[in-house]
């Protein structure tokens, strides 16, 4: 409980500061509010502009990742997803009875975090690093692997000679042109996983490049995108690691 001599403290606190408020001029009471709501001006802008920074740069750094940078990571899954949309080169009519009846390599592979994922990896010139060294990879595990080698576009038939240790074909009568630029194909391997791949052509350097999507059908019944093929013919390919 308070005594009397601390409930007149009290009061007499009061009506000092009640006179002190009497007894000050009103220009300087709106001075003193104006400084205040300046202060809390400044404070909430200070706020707004921390937060603005905050979300241009992290969507700069987005941004930044989504970007194709085709001198220094020409084989990136950006580039690769560019490519295959048509951003990069002009795409081709594909020509399924002649150009496409051939012997292609496979010289490139993308996921999204880099050129390795999902039993592949592509083998980068130690040298020249936006440059393939043996092509693409099958990826066994416990350090072991071995080129995925040629896909064979024969008739209308597709085949690959070594997918992940063993060689498979297309479906019968999986090999259909979507549109005039757009090849697709569906595979089943040795361990009945369904593959589709859907691929598109364009020149670079005067030479066919094929550049296919990869999915794989789920448990749903839903195509999981896993990245991107490069292919050249094994005529281009050689050619290339002759040089």
């Amino acid at each position: 409980m308070f005594n009397g001599s601390m409930m007149g403290l009290i009061h007499e606190e009061i009506n000092i500061g009640s006179l002190r408020a009497a007894f000050t001029p009103t220009w300087l009471q709106a001075m003193v509010g104006r400084r205040n709501l300046q202060k809390e001006f400044s404070v909430k802008m200070s706020l707004c502009l921390s937060v603005l920074f905050s979300v241009f740069f992290h969507s700069t750094m987005a941004s930044a990742q989504n970007v194709c940078d085709i001198r220094n990571d020409p084989h990136s899954f950006t580039c690769q997803k560019e490519a295959f949309i048509g951003r990069l080169f002009p795409l081709e009519n594909l020509d399924w009875q002649n150009v496409m009846q051939d012997e292609w390599f496979a010289s490139t592979y993308a996921v999204v975090n880099g050129n390795a994922g999902h039993g592949f990896v592509m083998d980068i010139n130690p040298i020249r690093p936006t440059l393939p060294g043996r092509g693409v990879l099958n990826d066994h595990g416990q350090g072991q692997f071995s080129v995925v080698g040629s896909m064979w576009m024969t008739g209308n038939t597709v085949t690959f000679d070594n997918w992940q240790g063993a060689r498979i074909s297309s479906l019968p009568g999986s090999v259909v042109l979507l549109d005039k630029k757009t090849l697709q194909f569906d595979m089943s391997d040795r361990f009945r996983v369904i593959h589709r791949f859907q691929c598109r052509d364009f020149l670079r350097n005067k030479n066919h490049h094929l550049n296919c999507t990869w999915h794989t059908l789920n448990q749903n019944r839903v195509w999981d995108l896993r990245g991107f093929f490069g292919f050249v013919t094994r005529r281009v390919w050689d050619d290339f690691v002759r040089r």
